[in-house]
């Protein structure tokens, strides 16, 4: 019985440790990112974000068989809800329904070419501590 509740205990250690390495840690990383370039800007001179998107060759070392280690940034779909968390965290929500339908992302060889777009690129990020 003291094996199996150790067993269970290394288990939700094991559980834990991997929720915080591969999606907290990185999480974090790239919401930090994003608030300090939001900051860094007057957005009153933006029309709209451009997102790249971190290149996959940057965290394919980290990923996993799922979503495990692959960034936030990553996914398209998620882009406006870390954005909207960032300015949230900011004190700037509102500039979020201003930007929303203005969102793009894509790679760095597809970039909008004028003063009207922030761009973030995602690809200045460290992910992952052992990243360099």
């Amino acid at each position: 019985m003291l094996f199996l509740a150790g067993l269970m205990g290394y288990g939700v250690f094991q559980a834990y440790d991997n929720i915080l390495q591969y999606r907290i840690i990185p999480s974090q990383n790239e919401l930090a990112y994003i608030k300090k370039q939001l900051r860094r800007q007057d957005l009153y001179r933006f029309q709209r974000v451009h997102f790249i998107r971190p290149d996959p060759k940057m965290y394919e070392a980290f990923r996993r068989y799922d979503e495990f280690g692959v960034p936030t940034t990553a996914y398209k779909q998620d882009i406006p809800g870390i954005l909207k968390c960032a300015l949230r965290e900011i004190g700037l929500e509102p500039f979020f329904w201003y930007f929303y339908p203005r969102i793009t992302q894509g790679a760095s060889d597809h970039l909008p070419i004028d003063a009207g777009t922030l761009i973030i690129d995602m690809n200045d990020v460290i992910f992952f501590v052992d990243q360099k």
